[in-house]
């Protein structure tokens, strides 16, 4: 779950890491496994004025997660979530 309270830190920097595979994370570093390339795992900066959790926008998400995934993994766009976000947000006003 998204907690900014638990970052190790001093920056307090929240990153989503998202595998080719589909799988996807929250952490406070930049993902970085001595045994995969440098880019295998992208770790996208999650802006620091947001106030919703993006693992809870992509777990409700209704469409098609892999597709999503994919994208926001091909072009590195944490905005794709906050669209998603915003949406559902302003539809269920």
């Amino acid at each position: 779950m998204y907690s900014r309270g638990a970052a190790s830190d001093k920056t307090n920097q929240v990153y989503l890491h998202i595998a080719p595979c589909g799988d996807y994370w929250t952490g406070y570093e930049v993902f970085a496994a001595k045994h995969l390339n440098p880019d295998y795992v992208k770790s996208l900066r999650i802006p620091k004025d947001i106030d919703f959790d993006p693992q809870e926008v992509l777990e409700s998400y209704g469409g098609d997660l892999d597709r999503l995934l994919k994208d926001i993994y091909d072009n590195e766009d944490f905005s794709i979530i906050e669209k998603l976000w915003n949406d559902e947000y302003n539809a269920s006003k």
